[in-house]
């Protein structure tokens, strides 16, 4: 993404209403599924927000070997950075089963604000694509990431009643296959290691955990099913 001093209009207005739009559907669904701990879980969430702005732009910094003025943003470096600055935020405020309860409420609102800023990093022409064969016309990459994060919302927002306890793992794993294939399509710099990017290497991280994770719960469960069992 853009240097700070290189931020387009388009880019600030549409991560801007990303924002201001994420919040909006935060505080409802907060106020729906977690109405006990609403107004302590909005304030962390906003600390979170800025501390994942600067996650982002420190990571941006850190991955390209760029000095801070010059560098931008990264999504992950904002979501992982934000993400654990909740869970650590919370965990004197919130009991285990509140943070995670919240946790499931912020889903819904990232996948549709990240959209929204999607469709401001292609009006800005950052995370930009390849070009098609031997054309001058590049993949639209930023589309392409926006269009899955919309479908992710919708599909998420049409099963969150009957799942709501299960948005944060589905999630997890939804993105980053999504965005592990989205960046074979990418031509910006962001960093590279044994032909995958950081990006790539970062998504295939969140799938094994959130898997193996997972498994190890419905082993557990699975288990405990048996021993109750005549």
């Amino acid at each position: 993404m853009p240097a700070l001093e290189q931020l387009p209009a388009p880019y600030v207005l549409l991560n801007g209403l990303g924002l201001i739009v994420g919040l909006f559907l935060l505080d409802a669904i907060l106020s729906r599924r977690a109405e006990d701990v609403r107004d302590r879980a909005y304030v962390l969430f906003v600390f979170a927000i800025v501390a994942g702005w600067a996650g982002a732009h420190l990571f941006d910094a850190a991955v390209r070997g760029v000095p801070l003025r010059e560098a931008g943003f990264t999504f992950y470096g904002g979501f992982l950075t934000g993400t654990l600055f909740y869970i650590l935020a919370s965990a004197r405020r919130m009991s285990g089963e509140q943070t995670w309860r919240t946790l499931n409420c912020a889903v819904i609102p990232i996948a549709l604000a990240h959209g929204i800023g999607r469709v401001g990093c292609f009006l800005a022409g950052c995370c930009y694509g390849e070009f098609i064969g031997e054309s001058s016309v590049r993949h639209p990459t930023q589309l392409y990431e926006a269009g899955g994060l919309f479908v992710l919302t919708g599909a998420l927002s049409v099963q969150q009643r009957r799942y709501a306890h299960l948005l944060v793992p589905v999630y997890l794993l939804a993105y980053a296959t999504l965005r592990f294939g989205v960046e074979f399509l990418r031509a910006d710099d962001r960093g590279e290691w044994l032909g995958l990017s950081t990006s790539q290497w970062i998504s295939l991280a969140l799938i094994l955990f959130v898997s193996a994770v997972g498994a190890w719960y419905w082993r557990r469960g699975f288990r405990s099913t048996s021993d109750r069992e005549p």
